[in-house]
């Protein structure tokens, strides 16, 4: 049907479920490695910009300065 893939695990036991739940985590928690603050306001400011080039976008902007209120568009 796939639903499932061959990472996936199905636990049948209720009872373990949590117990191999909090393992995967574990393991996954091993080789995580934050993102910098930086790349965040990077992505923000490439998406903000994106945005900036949308004539709905700068209506939102406009209505908002000019009434305190967001304009739905």
């Amino acid at each position: 049907m796939g639903y499932l893939n061959a990472k996936d695990s199905v636990v049948m036991n209720l009872n373990r479920a949590i117990t191999e739940a909090k393992e995967k985590v574990l393991q996954l928690a091993d080789n995580y490695v934050a993102p910098s603050p930086r790349k965040d306001l990077d992505l923000e400011r490439e998406a903000f910009l994106s945005l900036c080039g949308e004539t709905k976008t700068l209506e939102r902007i406009q209505h908002m300065l000019e009434t305190n209120k967001p304009l739905r568009n």
